[in-house]
């Protein structure tokens, strides 16, 4: 359900959360924005379903990725909640704080973790997953978005320029498109019994955006990273609201997707409907005219090459 007018400069958000299997999707969310109306939270989260599949009886008989992606995503909503304050807008004492709070609760999850231990081995982790966290600070100086992060969900910034990623994955050799085919080695996932690193980066935004968290439920699925922005902007031109966005995003991800998907997502900066619409449509017409045009209809993995060698300029323009 979108909820508009949050705070000052963030005009709306919305949720999008579905897991292929009813109650036992292994993706989680968070999000919340806190009462003064300085700063908001979201989070998408993946339980790594494949080093994490093993279940456990005394939790129920969930999976260890299903678990981690909850107890990660509680984890850093309780963190915001309680302790963002004394961050003191510092990037780096979020990240500590989140991993400070993320320890104590897999921590507390650990001694549940015990199954059947012909499974035992490197390959099995009792609660993998990843975590893609964006926290915006209203500020005199703009939008501060401070991204936190582990594995290869991202965080994304749609805006006049196109879109962009803000988070580097955690795999093994790949970039945003060839790992669309190659399905890339993931070296860096929060667990319960694995060292793991949150990365963090901190940029400002001005003008009207979208930042969203998603993951690769959302993105895993289409061909190139140009046609992603593609399938975002169609929807905003083709909807008459936020919650028209937010169910065609929903239709669409549920249509291509072959996995849980989340999309978490903020608008800043458009004061209307319409104005994200006028964004959107002037975007298109230039995505339109230097790549999809360009793109035949058997999605030739060559020509796609090249495109992308163009695009990812403007796509990577964060990732410095």
């Amino acid at each position: 359900m979108a909820v508009q007018r949050i705070m000052d400069k963030l005009d709306f958000s919305f949720v999008i959360a579905e897991g292929m299997i009813a109650e036992g999707g292994e993706d989680s969310f968070c999000c919340s924005c806190l009462p003064a109306g300085d700063s908001a939270m979201i989070g998408a989260f993946d339980g790594c379903g494949g080093a994490g599949s093993q279940s456990y009886k005394s939790l129920s008989g969930k999976t260890g990725a299903y678990i981690g992606s909850r107890i990660v995503s509680g984890a850093v909503y309780d963190w915001f909640q309680e302790q963002y304050i004394a961050a003191g807008g510092d990037t780096e004492r979020m990240a500590a704080g989140i991993g400070d709070r993320i320890d104590r609760g897999l921590k507390i999850c650990k001694p549940y973790l015990k199954g059947d231990s012909r499974l035992a081995g490197s390959i099995v982790r009792a609660a993998p997953t990843t975590a893609s966290i964006c926290i915006a600070q209203n500020s005199s100086q703009g939008m501060i978005l401070h991204l936190i992060w582990a594995g290869d969900s991202r965080v994304y910034l749609l805006d006049e320029d196109g879109l962009a990623q803000l988070t580097e994955d955690d795999v093994e050799g790949q970039d945003a498109f060839s790992n669309l085919s190659n399905d890339g080695r993931l070296t860096n996932v929060i667990d319960a019994n694995s060292q793991y690193e949150l990365h963090t980066r901190r940029i400002a935004i001005t003008k009207p955006t979208l930042v969203f968290a998603s993951t690769d439920g959302c993105f895993g699925y289409v061909p190139s990273p140009m046609q992603f922005e593609d399938l975002l902007l169609q929807e905003i031109l083709m909807a008459s609201s936020v919650e028209g966005l937010e169910e065609g995003l929903r239709n669409t991800f549920s249509e291509n997707a072959s996995d849980d998907f989340t999309f978490v997502c903020m608008g800043f900066y458009f004061d209307s409907f319409l104005n994200l619409q006028d964004m959107a449509a002037q975007r298109s017409d230039v995505l339109n005219r230097e790549y999809i045009d360009q793109i035949p209809p058997e999605s030739d993995m060559d020509v796609l090459q090249q495109l992308w060698e163009k695009y990812r300029y403007t796509y990577c323009r964060f990732l410095q």
